[in-house]
């Protein structure tokens, strides 16, 4: 088994010390057509097809398209209304953030916050939060 990857579109490269348990991928990696593609990448081709498929059906680059709309609304889902309109009312800087915090934890709870703020795109202390109100949802 391979102690290291390499990215085949970024480069970006993963490899784990002589002692440590290796697995098969590293976290959220896959391979596609035989080459490994990390996390990130993966997601920046996924909104770059959802961006030409709103260019071919005619939508252009005029504001948000249906496409970013429906991937945000899937990424808010894990929102209350009234979370939601706290967070337009506020101006938040990153909208969307504890929705992307609670499916993350959601996919995997114990992993550290840290990790799972890398892996949706926002801070510790938002993931800290979502953490706090799933323990309390799940105690109800």
């Amino acid at each position: 088994m391979s102690r290291e990857w390499v990215c085949a579109r970024c480069g970006l490269l993963v490899h784990y010390l002589p002692g440590f348990e290796v697995p098969a991928l590293p976290f959220g990696w896959v391979v596609e057509r035989g080459s490994p593609s990390c996390l990130s990448c993966r997601r920046d081709a996924v909104a770059q097809e959802a961006r030409a498929a709103a260019v071919e059906a005619g939508e252009g680059k005029r504001g948000q398209t249906a496409a970013e709309r429906e991937a945000v609304q899937r990424l808010n889902a894990g929102l209350t209304q009234g979370t939601q309109r706290k967070a337009r009312r506020r101006g938040s800087k990153n909208p969307g953030a504890f929705g992307r915090a609670l499916a993350e934890l959601r996919r995997d709870p114990n992993r550290p916050n840290a990790a799972v703020a890398d892996a949706a795109g926002v801070g510790q202390k938002t993931v800290a939060r979502a953490r706090t109100r799933l323990r309390a949802g799940s105690q109800r």
